[in-house]
C-alpha cells in the first residue's frame, strides 16, 4: 500500500480579515469548488498567523492557490 502525501499550500491570514473570516472564506471557496482538503491547520510563518491546507491532487492546490495565494 503505497501511502500518497498531500500538495501543500501555505499562505498567511490577511491583515484586514480576522482569523474566523478568512476561515469562513476559505471554506466557502472549498465547498463552492467541491474541494474537501486532506488538511486544514492554522500555522505560523515568520511570526504571521497563517493555514497550512493539504490537497490531494496538484490541481486542487494549484487552484486553490490562485484565488488566495
Amino acid at each position: 500500500m503505497a501511502l500518497i502525501s498531500p500538495t501543500i499550500v501555505q499562505l498567511s491570514k490577511p491583515a484586514s480579515l480576522s482569523f474566523a473570516d478568512a476561515m469562513s472564506q476559505h471554506r466557502a471557496w472549498l465547498d463552492a469548488h467541491k474541494i474537501q482538503p486532506a488538511s486544514f491547520k492554522p500555522i505560523y510563518v515568520n511570526g504571521v498567523l497563517g493555514f497550512e491546507i493539504g490537497f490531494k491532487t496538484e490541481y486542487e492546490a494549484a487552484l486553490f492557490d490562485k484565488q488566495f495565494g
